[in-house]
């Protein structure tokens, strides 16, 4: 008789045990329960900075590898990813997919000029635009790149990532270009078919070629040579 009840008692845990496994649903069916282990939300990010040349969109003129201006747009440029969107007649967003080659934006009565299709160098490529400071013969360029980071308020599920533009000046001329950083000697490397003329420029004015406006004055000398 004791061993039956033992046995009784045995089925009985068992029974117990794996009604407890089951989770009820909707309609009284049961469904096994499973392994699982706590969700993990996707990271929210809140973004401090932009990528973009402007956050509203702009008035601008846009020209492709032919010459041909695409006039009357207003854009949003991303300088990140090199991507121009606009708003099309029915208000919907798009990308554009010409080869654009220069980017004309007008803000109020100051008008910024970005140029692609230069040389590769330190990363970038043909598809990089650079704001053109100064055009001609020989050309006065600012890269944009970015700086980022990522950090977290104490006891907050927010990750706030830190946008900041980091400029570059180079030089492009004859087919090459140049990265500005150390002065006179890479300018007149650089535009050496007039370097003797622009040497004595460069003394007679103290221009040290460490600061943009230097570098300016001298491309700007430069073309004016070579008109």
């Amino acid at each position: 008789m004791l061993s039956k009840f033992l046995l009784l008692a045995l089925v009985l845990s068992c029974l117990l045990a794996n009604a407890q496994s089951q989770v009820s649903i909707g309609g009284g069916r049961n469904l096994q329960a499973l392994n699982g282990a706590p969700l993990t939300p996707d990271k929210v990010l809140d973004l401090q900075g932009t990528y973009f040349f402007n956050d509203e969109f702009l008035p601008a003129v846009l020209v492709d590898a032919s010459g041909k201006e695409y006039k009357d747009k207003k854009i949003k440029f991303n300088l990140k990813t090199n991507i121009i969107y606009y708003t099309d007649w029915d208000g919907k967003l798009m990308q554009a997919t010409s080869d654009i080659r220069k980017v004309i934006i007008t803000e109020g009565d100051k008008t910024t000029v970005f140029e692609n299709f230069f040389p590769p160098i330190d990363g970038l490529d043909a598809g990089t635009y650079y704001k053109v400071l100064v055009n001609g013969p020989s050309k006065l360029l600012l890269s944009t790149q970015f700086s980022e980071g990522e950090y977290k308020e104490f006891n907050s599920a927010v990750t706030t990532k830190r946008v900041d533009k980091v400029y570059q000046l180079y030089g492009a001329a004859n087919g090459s270009i140049k990265k500005l950083t150390k002065g006179e000697a890479e300018v007149l490397e650089l535009l050496k078919d007039k370097s003797a003329e622009l040497g004595t420029f460069i003394k007679q004015n103290s221009l040290k070629c460490r600061k943009q406006s230097d570098y300016e004055t001298v491309f700007n000398y430069y073309n004016g040579l070579k008109k």
